[in-house]
Parts: C-alpha cells; sequence; structure tokens
C-alpha cells in the first residue's frame, strides 16, 4: 500500500485514483489473446505435420518431434481432418 508520507492522490507514485487503468479494454485483451493462440496452435500443427510427414517418410525426426506426441489429440477434429483448406 502507499505510504502515507510520500503518496498523494494527486501524485504519480502508485496512488492516483486512476491508478489499475488499462492501456486497453478486456475485451480487446481476450480478444488479442484468442488469436494468439489460435495463432500458435496453428504453427504447432503445420510444424508437427511437417515433422510427421519427414518421420513416416524419411524415418528423420525433426528437432522438437517429441513434442509432436499429442499432434493428431490437439491437431484433428473428431472425422479425422487436420483443418487445413484444401486448395
Amino acid at each position: 500500500l502507499c505510504p502515507t508520507s510520500t503518496c498523494r492522490d494527486d501524485d504519480w507514485k502508485g496512488c492516483r485514483k486512476v491508478y489499475g487503468n488499462y492501456m486497453i479494454t478486456l475485451e480487446d485483451y481476450f480478444e488479442i489473446t484468442e488469436q494468439h493462440l489460435e495463432e500458435e496452435l496453428e504453427e504447432y500443427c503445420d510444424y508437427c505435420k511437417q515433422c510427421n510427414y519427414f518421420y513416416k517418410f524419411f524415418n528423420a525426426t525433426c528437432q522438437y518431434y517429441s513434442e509432436c506426441e499429442a499432434y493428431k489429440n490437439v491437431c484433428y477434429d473428431n472425422d479425422g481432418d487436420d483443418g487445413a483448406e484444401q486448395i
């Protein structure tokens, strides 16, 4: 808490009435966080798809092969589709 000897309501030492205001709204924060997590998951799925391809066809493992153990559980839906768009 603020020490009364050095803290006043009109000072920027952490005791102002606006203390705790955010630069963005929580709604924007949650939306940005959700977008980031979706992008991170997409990158994980793309990496593991490529990693599994090299393992299957060339018997080669990629650097983070062990991180892809949950790939099929995480990246595939119930129909066995990896969610990648077909061109």
